[in-house]
Protein backbone atom coordinates (compact mmCIF):
# COMPACT_ATOMS: atom_id res chain seq x y z
CA UNK A 1 0.00 0.00 0.00
CA UNK A 2 1.13 3.44 -1.03
CA UNK A 3 1.61 6.59 1.09
CA UNK A 4 -1.50 8.22 -0.99
CA UNK A 5 -3.94 5.03 -0.03
CA UNK A 6 -2.74 4.60 3.62
CA UNK A 7 -3.64 7.91 4.20
CA UNK A 8 -6.67 7.80 2.50
CA UNK A 9 -7.39 4.75 4.62
CA UNK A 10 -7.03 6.37 7.88
CA UNK A 11 -9.17 9.10 7.13
CA UNK A 12 -12.13 6.88 6.43
CA UNK A 13 -11.50 5.11 9.54
CA UNK A 14 -11.37 8.78 11.47
CA UNK A 15 -14.83 9.39 9.64
CA UNK A 16 -16.21 5.82 10.80
CA UNK A 17 -15.09 6.42 14.40
CA UNK A 18 -16.91 9.85 14.07
CA UNK A 19 -20.12 8.24 13.01
CA UNK A 20 -20.15 5.59 15.49
CA UNK A 21 -19.59 7.98 18.57
CA UNK A 22 -20.16 11.47 17.77
CA UNK A 23 -20.45 12.34 21.55
CA UNK A 24 -16.13 11.44 21.46
CA UNK A 25 -15.83 14.43 18.78
CA UNK A 26 -18.81 16.77 20.12
CA UNK A 27 -18.50 16.86 23.86
CA UNK A 28 -15.00 17.54 24.83
CA UNK A 29 -13.74 16.55 28.63
CA UNK A 30 -14.85 18.65 31.15
CA UNK A 31 -11.75 20.84 32.76
CA UNK A 32 -10.23 19.72 36.21
CA UNK A 33 -11.71 21.74 38.82
CA UNK A 34 -9.09 24.92 40.00
CA UNK A 35 -8.53 26.26 43.27
CA UNK A 36 -10.34 29.99 44.05
CA UNK A 37 -8.20 32.56 45.91
CA UNK A 38 -9.83 34.07 48.83
CA UNK A 39 -10.61 37.88 48.57
CA UNK A 40 -7.44 40.04 49.74
CA UNK A 41 -8.50 42.91 52.05
CA UNK A 42 -11.28 41.16 53.91
CA UNK A 43 -9.44 39.07 56.67
CA UNK A 44 -11.41 35.81 55.75
CA UNK A 45 -10.37 32.44 57.77
CA UNK A 46 -10.49 29.18 55.37
CA UNK A 47 -13.40 26.72 57.16
CA UNK A 48 -11.30 24.15 55.14
CA UNK A 49 -14.69 23.05 53.83
CA UNK A 50 -14.57 23.26 49.87
CA UNK A 51 -17.90 24.34 47.68
CA UNK A 52 -18.17 24.04 44.19
CA UNK A 53 -18.63 26.49 41.12
CA UNK A 54 -18.28 29.41 39.34
CA UNK A 55 -15.13 32.46 40.02
CA UNK A 56 -14.58 35.79 38.61
CA UNK A 57 -12.31 38.21 39.16
CA UNK A 58 -13.12 41.65 36.94
CA UNK A 59 -11.07 44.95 36.73
CA UNK A 60 -12.06 48.51 35.79
CA UNK A 61 -12.08 52.15 36.19
CA UNK A 62 -14.56 55.29 36.17
CA UNK A 63 -14.68 58.50 35.32
CA UNK A 64 -13.33 61.12 37.95
CA UNK A 65 -15.67 64.15 38.10
CA UNK A 66 -12.87 65.80 40.34
CA UNK A 67 -11.68 68.74 38.55
CA UNK A 68 -9.24 70.61 39.90
CA UNK A 69 -8.92 73.62 37.50
CA UNK A 70 -13.01 74.02 38.01
CA UNK A 71 -12.65 74.17 42.14
CA UNK A 72 -9.99 76.58 42.35
CA UNK A 73 -11.42 78.90 39.66
CA UNK A 74 -14.62 78.53 41.87
CA UNK A 75 -13.27 79.18 45.24
CA UNK A 76 -11.32 82.34 43.67
CA UNK A 77 -14.66 83.53 42.50
CA UNK A 78 -15.66 83.39 46.75
CA UNK A 79 -12.98 84.96 47.40
CA UNK A 80 -13.62 87.92 44.95
CA UNK A 81 -17.25 87.74 46.47
CA UNK A 82 -15.91 88.40 49.79
CA UNK A 83 -15.86 84.24 50.96
CA UNK A 84 -13.02 82.81 53.13
CA UNK A 85 -9.51 82.81 51.73
CA UNK A 86 -9.55 78.74 51.49
CA UNK A 87 -7.93 76.96 48.71
CA UNK A 88 -8.45 73.79 48.41
CA UNK A 89 -5.60 70.69 47.95
CA UNK A 90 -5.29 67.96 45.74
CA UNK A 91 -2.93 64.64 46.41
CA UNK A 92 -1.19 63.11 43.85
CA UNK A 93 -3.62 61.41 41.68
CA UNK A 94 -6.73 62.93 42.75
CA UNK A 95 -7.60 63.77 39.55
CA UNK A 96 -6.82 60.28 37.78
CA UNK A 97 -9.74 57.75 36.62
CA UNK A 98 -11.07 55.51 39.58
CA UNK A 99 -10.04 52.09 39.67
CA UNK A 100 -12.66 49.36 41.16
CA UNK A 101 -11.91 45.07 42.05
CA UNK A 102 -14.81 42.85 42.16
CA UNK A 103 -14.14 39.23 42.82
CA UNK A 104 -17.58 36.92 42.50
CA UNK A 105 -17.95 33.62 43.77
CA UNK A 106 -21.65 31.00 42.97
CA UNK A 107 -22.12 27.99 44.25
CA UNK A 108 -23.18 25.33 41.31
CA UNK A 109 -26.40 24.74 42.80
CA UNK A 110 -27.29 28.33 42.13
CA UNK A 111 -28.13 28.70 46.08
CA UNK A 112 -25.17 30.79 47.32
CA UNK A 113 -23.38 33.90 45.83
CA UNK A 114 -21.28 36.70 46.94
CA UNK A 115 -19.54 39.70 45.49
CA UNK A 116 -16.23 41.32 47.13
CA UNK A 117 -15.33 44.78 45.64
CA UNK A 118 -12.27 47.13 46.13
CA UNK A 119 -13.56 50.91 44.97
CA UNK A 120 -11.54 54.35 44.83
CA UNK A 121 -13.26 56.97 45.57
CA UNK A 122 -12.49 60.93 45.89
CA UNK A 123 -12.83 62.21 49.85
CA UNK A 124 -12.75 65.33 51.74
CA UNK A 125 -10.23 64.81 54.20
CA UNK A 126 -9.19 67.23 56.66
CA UNK A 127 -12.14 69.41 56.76
CA UNK A 128 -16.04 69.20 56.69
CA UNK A 129 -17.29 69.31 53.78
CA UNK A 130 -20.76 70.26 54.83
CA UNK A 131 -19.78 72.57 57.57
CA UNK A 132 -16.27 74.00 55.79
CA UNK A 133 -17.44 73.77 52.14
CA UNK A 134 -15.43 71.88 49.28
CA UNK A 135 -12.46 74.93 49.35
CA UNK A 136 -11.15 73.53 52.87
CA UNK A 137 -11.01 69.88 51.58
CA UNK A 138 -7.66 68.09 51.00
CA UNK A 139 -8.62 65.86 47.83
CA UNK A 140 -7.22 62.67 47.77
CA UNK A 141 -8.25 59.04 46.73
CA UNK A 142 -9.13 56.25 49.10
CA UNK A 143 -10.49 52.65 48.89
CA UNK A 144 -13.35 50.89 50.14
CA UNK A 145 -14.21 47.25 50.82
CA UNK A 146 -17.83 46.34 50.12
CA UNK A 147 -19.66 42.48 50.40
CA UNK A 148 -22.80 40.94 48.96
CA UNK A 149 -23.94 38.16 49.84
CA UNK A 150 -26.57 36.30 48.15
CA UNK A 151 -28.34 33.14 50.09
CA UNK A 152 -31.39 31.23 48.66
CA UNK A 153 -33.16 28.39 50.89
CA UNK A 154 -36.91 27.16 49.68
CA UNK A 155 -39.08 29.73 48.82
CA UNK A 156 -37.41 32.58 50.17
CA UNK A 157 -33.47 34.41 49.70
CA UNK A 158 -31.90 36.27 52.20
CA UNK A 159 -29.32 39.30 50.67
CA UNK A 160 -26.58 41.06 53.28
CA UNK A 161 -24.94 44.07 52.33
CA UNK A 162 -21.74 45.87 54.09
CA UNK A 163 -19.24 48.07 53.73
CA UNK A 164 -16.20 47.06 56.10
CA UNK A 165 -15.51 50.65 57.11
CA UNK A 166 -19.01 51.43 58.30
CA UNK A 167 -18.86 48.26 60.37
CA UNK A 168 -22.85 47.91 59.44
CA UNK A 169 -24.59 46.81 56.99
CA UNK A 170 -28.24 45.86 55.75
CA UNK A 171 -30.38 42.58 55.64
CA UNK A 172 -32.97 41.77 53.41
CA UNK A 173 -35.66 38.92 53.40
CA UNK A 174 -37.62 38.04 50.22
CA UNK A 175 -39.30 35.45 48.06
CA UNK A 176 -37.19 33.49 45.98
CA UNK A 177 -36.17 34.23 42.43
CA UNK A 178 -37.98 32.17 39.22
CA UNK A 179 -36.24 29.74 37.14
CA UNK A 180 -33.43 30.84 35.41
CA UNK A 181 -34.53 32.96 32.33
CA UNK A 182 -33.43 31.68 28.75
CA UNK A 183 -30.91 33.29 27.03
CA UNK A 184 -32.46 36.24 25.27
CA UNK A 185 -33.34 36.37 21.42
CA UNK A 186 -31.10 38.04 19.01
CA UNK A 187 -33.50 40.92 18.35
CA UNK A 188 -33.24 41.16 22.25
CA UNK A 189 -29.33 41.08 22.25
CA UNK A 190 -29.82 43.93 19.47
CA UNK A 191 -31.58 46.33 21.63
CA UNK A 192 -29.80 45.45 24.98
CA UNK A 193 -26.22 45.55 23.18
CA UNK A 194 -26.62 46.13 20.03
CA UNK A 195 -25.23 44.69 16.21
CA UNK A 196 -22.34 42.34 16.12
CA UNK A 197 -19.01 44.38 15.42
CA UNK A 198 -16.31 41.03 16.14
CA UNK A 199 -15.05 38.60 18.75
CA UNK A 200 -12.58 38.23 21.46
CA UNK A 201 -11.15 35.75 23.82
CA UNK A 202 -10.78 37.32 27.60
CA UNK A 203 -10.08 35.13 30.68
CA UNK A 204 -9.77 31.94 28.00
CA UNK A 205 -13.65 32.35 26.52
CA UNK A 206 -14.35 33.57 23.11
CA UNK A 207 -16.72 36.54 23.72
CA UNK A 208 -19.08 38.38 21.12
CA UNK A 209 -18.52 41.99 20.57
CA UNK A 210 -21.15 43.74 20.48
CA UNK A 211 -21.68 47.82 19.82
CA UNK A 212 -24.46 49.89 20.73
CA UNK A 213 -25.15 53.93 20.58
CA UNK A 214 -27.54 55.91 22.70
CA UNK A 215 -27.48 59.76 23.02
CA UNK A 216 -24.33 60.83 23.68
CA UNK A 217 -22.50 57.55 24.07
CA UNK A 218 -21.23 54.49 22.68
CA UNK A 219 -20.96 51.35 24.84
CA UNK A 220 -19.12 47.63 23.46
CA UNK A 221 -19.85 44.95 25.26
CA UNK A 222 -18.33 41.30 24.81
CA UNK A 223 -20.43 38.45 26.11
CA UNK A 224 -19.62 34.94 26.25
CA UNK A 225 -19.95 32.58 23.74
CA UNK A 226 -21.30 29.08 23.82
CA UNK A 227 -18.30 26.83 24.57
CA UNK A 228 -17.83 22.53 25.24
CA UNK A 229 -17.80 21.79 28.49
CA UNK A 230 -18.76 25.53 29.84
CA UNK A 231 -21.84 25.78 31.72
CA UNK A 232 -25.22 27.25 30.56
CA UNK A 233 -25.53 29.33 32.97
CA UNK A 234 -22.44 31.52 31.82
CA UNK A 235 -23.70 32.12 28.45
CA UNK A 236 -23.97 35.54 26.96
CA UNK A 237 -22.50 36.14 30.31
CA UNK A 238 -20.61 39.87 30.66
CA UNK A 239 -16.86 39.54 30.03
CA UNK A 240 -16.08 42.97 29.44
CA UNK A 241 -17.98 46.33 28.73
CA UNK A 242 -16.50 50.29 28.04
CA UNK A 243 -18.51 53.36 27.86
CA UNK A 244 -17.26 55.80 25.62
CA UNK A 245 -18.07 59.50 24.95
CA UNK A 246 -18.96 60.70 21.69
CA UNK A 247 -19.24 64.44 22.13
CA UNK A 248 -18.62 67.54 24.56
CA UNK A 249 -15.06 68.26 26.57
CA UNK A 250 -14.34 64.21 26.77
CA UNK A 251 -15.40 63.57 23.54
CA UNK A 252 -13.73 60.08 22.49
CA UNK A 253 -12.64 59.11 25.83
CA UNK A 254 -13.67 56.03 27.77
CA UNK A 255 -16.05 57.34 30.67
CA UNK A 256 -16.29 53.49 32.15
CA UNK A 257 -14.38 49.90 31.68
CA UNK A 258 -14.60 46.64 33.13
CA UNK A 259 -13.07 43.36 32.27
CA UNK A 260 -12.86 39.78 33.26
CA UNK A 261 -9.14 38.85 34.45
CA UNK A 262 -10.17 35.41 35.33
CA UNK A 263 -12.83 33.39 34.69
CA UNK A 264 -12.90 30.05 36.44
CA UNK A 265 -16.30 28.07 35.43
CA UNK A 266 -15.14 24.95 37.36
CA UNK A 267 -13.61 26.83 40.48
CA UNK A 268 -13.47 24.97 44.16
CA UNK A 269 -13.84 27.88 46.53
CA UNK A 270 -13.20 27.66 50.60
CA UNK A 271 -17.18 27.78 52.25
CA UNK A 272 -15.98 31.02 54.17
CA UNK A 273 -16.42 33.32 51.04
CA UNK A 274 -20.36 32.40 51.73
CA UNK A 275 -20.12 33.45 55.27
CA UNK A 276 -21.84 36.14 57.06
CA UNK A 277 -19.09 38.31 59.07
CA UNK A 278 -19.44 38.30 62.54
CA UNK A 279 -20.00 41.43 65.08
CA UNK A 280 -21.74 43.07 62.40
CA UNK A 281 -25.11 45.07 63.09
CA UNK A 282 -27.34 44.28 59.92
CA UNK A 283 -30.47 46.49 59.87
CA UNK A 284 -33.67 45.76 57.55
CA UNK A 285 -33.69 47.30 54.40
CA UNK A 286 -33.67 46.81 50.76
CA UNK A 287 -30.22 45.34 49.35
CA UNK A 288 -29.91 44.95 45.73
CA UNK A 289 -26.06 43.96 43.98
CA UNK A 290 -24.88 47.10 42.80
CA UNK A 291 -21.81 45.04 40.71
CA UNK A 292 -24.01 43.54 38.39
CA UNK A 293 -22.42 41.83 35.82
CA UNK A 294 -18.41 41.54 34.83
Amino acid sequence: MNCEAFTRLIARIAVAAALACPTAVLHAEPEPRQDAPLPPGFDLKPLQRQVEGVYAHSQGEMFNVLSRATLEASCRAAQAAGGPARMPRFAPGSEEPLKFEVRRYSSADGKQSASYSEKEHVACTEADLKADGPCACHYRKVSEHSLYLERSQGASTERWQLTLASGSGRHSRGPAAATALAAPAEPTLQTLYGAVAGSLELAGQRCQLRRIERGNSRTETCLIQPAPGLPETLHGRQLAQSVFQLQGPQAGQRLRWTETLQLLPRARMDAAVFEVPAGVSFKPGPVSNREGQP
